[in-house]
């Protein structure tokens, strides 16, 4: 028993056509799906390695000196003008 050429080609075009069917009516929701998991991934990953923003401690304060005597260490202005 041997198919006929036209009821061959009938099969194989009918077997193309489900198979086209079939990645498009599963290939949109998986590659959607991943793509929804994969950012949720990648969210995580940035929280994960970015840098951590430093909180302010305080007022930041600067004391400032005129000069500086070397042999007493640093002293105040007050101390340099009573040294003079």
């Amino acid at each position: 028993m041997s198919l006929s050429l036209p009821s061959c080609v009938h099969i194989v075009e009918t077997v193309m056509w489900i198979c086209i069917a079939l990645c498009i009516v599963l290939g949109v929701p998986f590659t959607l799906l991943w793509w929804r998991d994969m950012d949720k991934w990648a969210d995580a990953e940035d929280r994960k390695f970015k840098p951590k923003v430093k909180k302010p401690t305080g007022p930041t304060v600067v004391i400032r000196t005129s000069t500086i005597n070397k042999s007493a260490g640093t002293s105040t202005p007050d101390q340099q003008e009573r040294q003079l």
